[in-house]
């Protein structure tokens, strides 16, 4: 695994973001990044969402629709689609262990003191999702993934910056 992390430190060595100890891969978007084109949505979405095998075809067809809406609207980055799909996989093989107390807790300890506002973020991204977007997010464990939270809060806050519209 040492050899990895030296390959990737190689091939970016200005890249000072936070990497995971362990894969080193990126823990924190650029913030500078620019959106995902659609070619690289249909990618991180299709060829990285792995669905349990009782998922009719059907269903996984219109859960990739509404995921690459939901991310196009949002502006996600490449990092952040990436982040979305293994979250996505995460909570179809597991919906039971995402609830609204684990998300809370995972967020309070990621965030600190800035929990409330990074909520907040995240709260306005949402709202400005497609109306069926939104709902399969709110109705679903996929809005208690903290990983899908955070990428929330980072277009929420995109939205802040560029003000109101």
């Amino acid at each position: 695994m040492r050899r990895v992390r030296e390959l990737l430190a190689a091939d970016h060595p200005t890249d000072d973001r936070p990497r995971d100890a362990t894969t080193g891969m990126v823990t924190a978007p650029d913030p500078e990044a620019p959106p995902a084109s659609a070619p690289e949505l249909h990618t991180a979405l299709s060829n990285h969402v792995s669905f349990p095998s009782n998922v009719p075809m059907a269903d996984r067809g219109e859960f990739l629709d509404a995921s690459r809406e939901g991310l196009a609207a949002l502006g996600a980055t490449r990092v952040e689609a990436g982040w979305f799909s293994d979250a996505a996989g995460e909570v179809l093989r597991a919906p039971d262990s995402f609830t609204p107390e684990t998300a809370q807790r995972a967020l309070m300890d990621t965030w600190g003191a800035t929990y409330a506002d990074n909520l907040r973020h995240a709260q306005r991204a949402v709202r400005s999702l497609p109306t069926p977007v939104r709902a399969r997010l709110v109705e679903t464990p996929l809005g208690n993934h903290p990983r899908i939270v955070e990428i929330l809060a980072a277009a929420g806050k995109r939205m802040a910056a560029r003000g109101p519209r």
